[in-house]
């Protein structure tokens, strides 16, 4: 027998081998999952709600303008400004939707990624 038919059947052998084991534990797990695996599903049934409506929690609004938010607000900007009193006068407060530093970030990393693709 020479050297090819001796590879050729070395290859059938472990090919078949490396496939009954692979079929094996295919099985083995089919039969695991058949013993072990139980139904989430089941587990998570919820029974049925009873006609009784559950009241809501009442909130309270609080005022969008708060004189003690404005106050504050107005005593900060005297303070940073180094004036005692202030040459206008802040009616309102109103909260922007994102901040300068979060803009800021979003740019550089757009930035960092236009000149990595350059």
């Amino acid at each position: 027998m020479g050297q090819f038919e001796y590879g050729a059947i070395v290859l059938a052998i472990g090919m078949t081998v490396v496939m009954t084991a692979l079929i094996s534990l295919s099985i083995i797990m089919g039969l695991m999952k058949k013993v072990f695996y139980k139904d989430p599903a089941a587990k998570n049934s919820v029974p049925p709600v009873a006609d009784n409506p559950i009241e809501e929690p009442q909130v309270e609004e609080k005022p969008k303008n708060n004189a003690a938010i404005i106050a504050t607000i107005s005593a900060a900007v005297a303070a940073y400004t180094g004036q005692e009193e202030l040459n206008f006068n802040i009616i309102s407060v109103k909260r922007l939707g994102t901040s300068r530093w979060y803009e800021s970030g979003k740019q550089a990393v757009i930035q960092s990624q236009v000149s990595n693709k350059m």
